[in-house]
Formats: structure tokens, sequence, C-alpha cells
């Protein structure tokens, strides 16, 4: 008789069949146990990628038993809190996880759910114990700088987050313990770099990827001994290094390895900047090769040679990662499909660790302080703490200088730089000349001043110098613009663009929806981009006034309910920020079309924008700045990779509105008042303002630190208003100097002395 068959979903992880029973999705196996044959009753045991299910009606329903003691976790990355026994792990399509706080962890700790989708590679900064960094496939990556209350998305500058044109399914993350704030990741575009432990990302491109094929095992990895050596590849024709910290990468030798052959773990060297691993996973071929003169050579330590077994003890199976002990660098740790093969040689000869841990796929392996941690493909996370290890950490390195930021300010390009190290000397390169030299035998946070005589964008970049060595930052654009001359007041309606502003996308016209001229975003706005409007005019703050207010239609895209500027999903966003000589500084929060009810109801209705939902914003930069200091004014919209909307306009700018038109020196102070320099640190040259509520005999002295005159800038008598007195010092030293104000008035002989200090840093 012919059979018939009959096929039923009796699970559904998707919601696509009709069916309510719930397993985890992505199966590896059914096992059947009869337990009473005659009535035809079973256990249905199902492994999946969470773990084991199991029926005890016919799989009318199933349990997940993942609690019960059977570890069947898959992690393909793990990294321990410095000092602490806790760790976080990404596994195959559950997340990522941390171990709980406050506990050191064993096999029995609970662990807390922190990042949703496929998990990968982590990093847990080693400095700071609040920063973690973890993601889903495709890098879509997520940071946390409190320790796990809240993550957001690491995506700035990154064209690669979630991308699956140009990621790897397959999330790279290299890390250094070195230099705990560094990161890469790798795409198709190249190599993307991170000085801020994922904040912000800059590419560097190598167009060889592009073309490189299957690309879900490409590797990345910073050298454990020198973080300026950086490797980067998928294949053995298009294996690249650095040695400048990922700002430039040249091609290394392929010919010596697999050819064409893909790999499948990238490692460094603990002690040898010159030596890397490359791992692969064919059968019957070499599995480690080794190069110790940055990739020139390459030679095969697994004894497979030209033939298909090894002659030196290794195991015909797939190689994830190799680990070489810092205590001794003979002994060698390859995790594999069956565990560890262990080399206490130098790698000629192998042998499988007998050291408990579990012959199970391992992925990776880490050295943090004195355990070594594994994430392995199928029984959790393991850690060993070893007594060679003891008091170990990390290298101490040279650290690139960082470029926090670079602005156009009121004394030229003002740059808000980290020395992170000692350095032989510092310099600031401005398309590729050097603009500036310092010499500073001190790790600081310092603020430098370029003088500039060029307009356009220019590519700005710190290079320190430390022997023969060469330690650059990352390069960031500046548009370098002509300053106006400086104000208390300004005020524009745009009804013509008088050239008063720097624009980058926002445009000056009337918009098609509005009736008067207005500074506009594009309407609708792009994704993944910065719109921005910089004043050209320096605004020196009145401390009797500092009003500033605005209208304007925002009608963009809103973030998640309940979030608020900062928030990981607060999603774009417009802002209005100032600048005294450092980072930009948001004058109010940013904010999004939540703001107000009828623009919240323009972008969700999609109605029509008219005049009538300008609404005027009245902000005190008292708030933020002081009594003269001099600012420069920015407005920006921040749009994400996704959702936009109609957009951004701007209108009737009005700040300090009663000084419009007043000449400073022709506005009476209520008192005496010596301001504070501007620039400060200065080179060559800053202004000193003072006030003088009448006329008055005035001498104003600029002073060294051994309190020896340097020069007179004033010795007469001025009228009452605000003065100001450029002093200029090419002919000096760098240094703290003084400078001193003695004021009589002419009409009481009331007196006015005050002291204040300034920085010249060459």
């Amino acid at each position: 008789p012919a059979l018939s068959r009959t096929t039923v979903a009796i699970t559904d992880g998707y919601g696509q069949y009709p069916t309510s029973t719930y397993t985890h999705v992505d199966h590896h196996n059914i096992t059947l146990f009869p337990t009473n044959n005659a009535a035809k009753e079973f256990i249905f045991l199902n492994g999946n990628d969470g773990g084991i299910a199991v029926s005890y009606d016919a799989g009318a329903s199933f349990t997940e038993v993942g609690l019960n003691g059977y570890n069947t976790s898959q992690f393909y990355g793990v990294d321990k809190q410095p000092s602490v026994s806790r760790y976080i792990g990404g596994m195959q399509d559950n997340g990522t996880w941390e171990s709980a706080k406050n506990v050191d962890a064993d096999k029995t700790t609970p662990y807390i759910f922190r990042i949703g989708g496929d998990g990968f590679e982590v990093s847990w900064h080693y400095n700071d114990g609040q920063k973690m960094i973890g993601g889903s496939q495709y890098n879509r990556f997520w940071k946390t700088e409190n320790g796990g209350q809240s993550y957001f998305a690491a995506n700035a500058g990154f064209n690669g987050w979630g991308n699956s044109a140009v990621s790897p399914f397959i999330s790279k993350i290299a890390k250094s313990y070195s230099d705990p704030d560094l990161l890469y990741t790798i795409t198709t575009e190249g190599v993307y770099k991170s000085e801020n432990f994922g904040t912000s990302w800059t590419l560097y491109p190598i167009s060889a990827f592009a073309s490189a094929g299957y690309f879900s095992f490409a590797q990345v990895a910073i050298s454990i001994a020198e973080p300026q050596v950086v490797w980067a590849g998928a294949y053995s024709n298009g294996l690249f290094m650095s040695k400048d910290g990922g700002l430039s990468f040249s091609q290394v030798n392929g010919n010596d390895l697999i050819a064409g052959g893909m790999f499948s773990g990238l490692d460094t060297h603990p002690t040898d900047e010159a030596t890397a691993f490359v791992t692969f996973s064919y059968s019957g071929s070499g599995k480690i090769f080794r190069t110790t003169n940055y990739g020139q050579n390459w030679s095969e330590i697994t004894g497979f040679g030209s033939g298909n077994v090894s002659t030196n003890g290794f195991s015909n199976v797939a190689v994830y990662c190799v680990s070489v002990m810092p205590y001794n660098t003979d002994i060698i740790w390859a995790g594999t499909d069956i565990g560890i093969v262990e080399s206490i040689d130098g790698g000629a000869t192998w042998h499988i660790a007998n050291n408990g841990l579990p012959q199970v796929s391992i992925w990776e392996i880490r050295i943090v302080d004195d355990e070594v941690v594994v994430a392995t493909h199928g029984r959790g996370i393991w850690s060993v703490s070893l007594p060679e290890l003891a008091n170990h950490k990390p290298p101490v390195v040279t650290l690139s200088p960082v470029l926090n930021s670079a602005n156009v300010g009121a004394g030229g390009l003002i740059i808000n730089a980290s020395l992170r190290s000692v350095y032989d000397s510092t310099h600031v390169i401005v398309d590729g000349k050097n603009a500036l030299t310092i010499t500073s035998n001190n790790i600081v946070d310092t603020v430098l001043v370029v003088p500039v005589s060029t307009s356009g964008t220019a590519e700005v970049y710190l290079s320190s110098i430390k022997g023969t060595r060469a330690y650059k930052s990352t390069s960031t654009n500046v548009e370098i613009f002509e300053l106006l001359a400086q104000a208390k007041g300004y005020v524009n309606d745009f009804a013509t663009d008088g050239g008063d502003l720097v624009l980058n996308d926002l445009v000056i016209n009337t918009a098609s929806e509005l009736s008067n001229g207005s500074l506009n975003s594009p309407h609708p706005y792009d994704n993944l981009t910065d719109y921005s409007a910089i004043l050209r005019v320096p605004i020196i703050v009145d401390g009797s006034d500092g009003t500033f207010s605005y209208d304007d239609i925002a009608i963009i895209e809103p973030g998640e309910p309940g979030t608020v500027y900062g928030d990981a999903e607060f999603w774009d966003y417009v802002i209005v920020e100032a600048t005294n000589g450092g980072d930009w500084i948001p004058l109010e929060d940013g904010y999004d079309s939540r703001l107000y009810s009828e623009w919240n109801t323009a972008y969700t209705s999609g109605q029509n924008i008219t005049p009538v939902l300008y609404r005027t914003h009245n902000i005190n930069l008292l708030d933020k700045f002081s009594d003269g200091d001099v600012l420069i004014i920015r407005f920006r919209l921040h749009a994400d990779e996704l959702t936009t909307g109609w957009g951004w306009s701007v209108d009737n700018i009005k700040i300090q509105e009663q000084f419009v038109g007043v000449n400073d020196e022709m506005v009476i102070p209520s008192k005496f008042e010596l301001s504070q320099n501007y620039p400060n640190p200065f080179n060559p040259s800053t202004k000193i303002s003072y006030s003088l509520p009448s006329e008055s005999k005035i001498k104003l002295q600029v002073f060294n630190s051994l309190g020896e005159v340097v020069t007179t800038l004033v010795n007469n008598t001025k009228n009452a208003g605000v003065h100001t007195v450029n002093w200029d010092a090419s002919n000096l030293a760098s240094g703290v100097y003084i400078y001193r104000i003695n004021a009589e008035s002419v009409a009481d002989s009331k007196e006015f002395s005050m002291v204040k200090k300034m920085i010249l840093m060459k």
C-alpha cells in the first residue's frame, strides 16, 4: 500500500505557523527516549541555540532546561573586569550577558542580560570598570558608561553599524589593555578606529576589502606589546598591517600562507610587536602560521607542511585563536574545536592540554590580571588563575596623543588635546605642515592655540615624537574661516545672507512652506548627516545681560517615548552650542519634535508646515559662561542612520540685543574690572580687556614668574568704557605670566587694582 505522510509544525520561534508552542530557534539535533513502548510514550529532547528543550507529551509542550547545571551556551567572545572576577560575553543567538555584581563568579553565578541579538566580541575597559561595549551581528555595537544601567548605540561616524552590506556577521572588536580607550573594528570599507571606547569612529579605508568575498570571518587585532601595530584581513591574499596606530595600512606577504585561505583567527604576541599568528581551519592543512618580522615571512608551526597529517602532534581540527603566555613565551595555547592544544617549546611540538578544561570549541582566550579567561562555543565561560601570572599587568607603552576637538576661536585654531604620555615633542600638523611645536614632560589635557592665516577646510592632527617613533592622533577636518569683529550684540532676521555664518549644508533661503527668509536644513533632511551653521561674529558675554533668543520650527524624528537628550534612543536632534576655546557646550539640551505638541503632531501626521509653528527659545548665556567670555556659536542638526523628518528652520536670532550698534568703548560699565585674557593658554598673542566706570589713570603691566616686569601695555589716562589691548609675546618663552592693572579715577581718586594669570604655550 502507498505510504502517506502529514507534516505538522510542533514549535514556532518566529510566529509563522499555527502553533503557540515555543522553543529557541536554530535547531541542532532531536533525540527521542522511549519511556513506555506499549503506550508509545517517549521523552523528546531538542538541542538548539538556546540549549536543551524537553517535552514529555510528544511535543505538545516544551520546557527549556538551561538552569539545571547542563551548560550549553555558545560564546564567541569574553572579557573580564580588571581586579574583579566578573565576566561579560557574547553568545550565539542569545545576546550579551554580564555576571552578577558584587560577586566573584563561579559556575552557579547568575548572569544579567545586557544586549540582544547574536552576541559576539566584547570589551571591559581596563581602567574604568563602569565602561563596557558589546553588540550584535554586523558590528551593531552598544556601550555603557554606568556599569550596565543603560547602553547607547556606539555608532557616531560608523557607517558599518548594523550594516550587513559592509560589516561581517560575526562582529569584531579589537582592544588593548595597555590603551583601554582604543578600539578597532573591520568592514569591507576598511578599518574603523575609536580613541574614546566606541563613542565615535574614524574610517581608514582599505580598498582591497571591497572585493574580498565572504567576509564573516574577517579579523582585526591590536598588538599586545605595542598598540601602534594593528593587523586586519580576511584572506591570506589580503592581510594588512599598520605601524602607526591604524592611520595607514600596507599589505603584507601572503605567499607563505595557505593560498587564498580564509582566516579563522588573528592574534599577537605579548612582548614582541613584530610577531603575529594567523590561524586556519582547513582539514589536512596548516593550522597556525607565525611571523616574527611584521608579516614579511611566515612559518607554519603546526607540522602539516605539504602533508595532511601533523608531524609535531597538532590535531587536524579547526583553530580559532592563539595565546602566548607572557611569563614564558615558549608556552602557546591554541583554541580549537576540541579544546586547548598546547606547546611548551615555542611551537616545535604540540599536545592536547590536560588542565581540566573540557574538550570543547574555544573561540577566544584572554589574559586579564592573573586569570586566563576562555570563551567556549558550547560550555560557557571558563577561567583559571595561574600563579605564574600573579601581579600580571599590561605592558606599559607610549600612548598616542588625542585630538579631542579643534575649532576656530578668537585667537586662531583652538585645539583641545590630551597628551597622554611624556614625549620628546608634540607638533600640531595643519594640512601637512607643522603649525606649532611644544615640548612638555607632563601627561596633561591642554588647550593649544594655533594662529592660522588660511581659510577653507584643513586637516588637523597631533604628532608626538618619542625616540624614533611618531605617535599620531586621529585627524579631523576643520572649517577654518575668518572671524568678523567681536561684538556684544548681534541680530539676524535672515532677510538676506549677509555672510555672517559659515554654512555646512544648512542654507539661508525662503523655504517653500514659509513666507520669509530663514536658516534652513533640506526639507526633508538626509540620514547620517550633521548639518551646521557657525556664527562668524565672536560674542562677548556681558555680565549684565546674557540674553539670547531665536525662533525655530524643528520637525525632527522623535526619540523613543520617555527618552531625553543623551539617551541611547534619543534619535535625531537639533542643538545650539557655543565654545570659548574648548569643546562645544550645549546652551540648552538638544531637542526633537516632541518639544512642542504642535511639532509632534506635524511630524506624526505629516501635516503641512506653516509659519504658525515657529516657537521662541530664550537662553541665558550666563548659565554656562561668564562675563567677558568670547563665544563662537553654532546651530546643528544631527541625523542618525534611519528615519528623518521635514527638518529645521531658524529665524530671528537676537543676542544681547541692547548692544547692537553700540561701540563697546561707549558702553559705561558700572564698576572697575579686569577680564581674563583670551585666548588662554595662547601662542603668541592674546587680548586683555578692562572696564572703567569713569575716566581713570591706568597702568597695565605684565610680569614673569619671578615678579619682573616684562612689558607695560598701558600707562596713560583712558576714558570710561571697555578697553581691549593686544599683547604679542613672540619673543618670550613658554610659561605662566601675571598681568596687573592699577587704576585711579580722575574724578574722585578712587583706586582699583587686580591681578590675573595667563599661560603662554609654544
